[in-house]
């Protein structure tokens, strides 16, 4: 049971670090083939290009767990405390509300290709499989910013603190 929970815990680095690994020996073999002969794979840029999507997400998703992500530090750090909250209460349920609207507008994405029978050129692989990291990880960026979001603190803003 412990082993699933830090499996769950740590679901960003692990399927990061495995889609990031794939991405890497695909291109690297694809350039290797390429340049040792004049054949070239062709799927390879599908691939990679859609490992690219679920490996950003992933890494949005990572960087609220871990609390790390860019601030514009100049202006926010010369607000005053009261407007330093509403910043940060009124970016929190801006950036779960665009995600909503991601994982929505991708839930449908993903209802049309398999609808469609839609298929991908190179591997003629179900697009649906690729489109629905989009739903998934937004929802799963919506959980990490849920579980450090706390708007009734006693202690306001714990992610807040001066430089």
């Amino acid at each position: 049971m412990n082993r699933l929970k830090c499996l769950l815990d740590n679901i960003e680095i692990w399927l990061g670090m495995l889609l990031l690994a794939v991405m890497a020996v695909i291109a690297f073999v694809n350039v290797v083939v390429r340049y040792a002969s004049t054949y070239s794979f062709s799927f390879t840029e599908e691939v990679v290009l859609n490992f690219f999507v679920a490996v950003t997400l992933l890494g949005i998703s990572y960087g609220y767990k871990k609390n790390s992500h860019l601030v514009m530090g100049f202006a926010f750090d010369r607000f005053p405390r009261w407007l330093q909250i509403i910043c940060w209460h009124l970016s929190n349920v801006l950036t779960i509300l665009f995600f909503i609207i991601l994982c929505y507008w991708g839930v449908l994405q993903v209802m049309d290709e398999i609808d469609l029978n839609s298929v991908t050129e190179a591997l003629r692989t179900p697009t649906w499989i690729y489109s629905s990291c989009v739903p998934v990880f937004s929802l799963l960026i919506i959980f990490r910013i849920l579980e450090k979001y706390r708007p009734n603190s006693n202690t306001m803003i714990e992610e807040i603190e001066p430089r």
